[in-house]
């Protein structure tokens, strides 16, 4: 099967089969290609993973300033913060809703946040902590949740 052709004193002998993939070689590219194919898959399932959970750090460190907020907006209702959460109805434009004593709106602001914790992060859960650290009084704000079985934290810890 094979053909000898002589040029120049050198004889070549070509086989008329060796055009071409064997199977063989075609079932190892597979593999190769599937391998490969399955890494890229991995890659973009973990960027996904790594992708939603900045999305609850920044979503926490949000809910966890916005409460910052709220408590220097209600400076009078500091100590209200720490306590547990109401739904007073409590709006600053008094034609939606009632008036409330800076207690009431700190008790409806902590109603209000833990909605939105609730509502955004995933076992989600916020706690206002009262605390002291170098004789000055401080407020700690921490938002959680959990993801599979790990929890995680984002916390401010401001002075006011």
């Amino acid at each position: 099967m094979t053909n000898s052709t002589v040029a120049n004193g050198v004889v070549e002998c070509r086989r008329r089969w060796s055009k071409g993939f064997t199977l063989l070689e075609t079932l190892v590219a597979l593999l190769v290609l599937s391998v490969g194919l399955l890494g890229s898959l991995r890659l973009a399932l973990a960027t996904t993973r790594t992708h939603q959970q900045a999305g609850y750090r920044l979503r926490a460190a949000t809910l966890a300033s916005d409460m910052v907020e709220r408590i220097r907006l209600n400076r009078a209702g500091r100590d209200g913060y720490t306590d547990g959460p109401s739904n007073n109805h409590c709006y600053t434009d008094t034609r939606q809703g009632r008036s409330c004593s800076p207690a009431e709106l700190a008790a409806h602001d902590l109603f209000e946040w833990r909605r939105e914790i609730d509502a955004s992060l995933p076992d989600g859960a916020g706690i206002v902590v009262s605390t002291t650290r170098e004789s000055l009084p401080r407020l700690l704000v921490s938002v959680e949740w959990r993801v599979g079985k790990a929890t995680h934290r984002r916390y401010l810890d401001v002075a006011l």
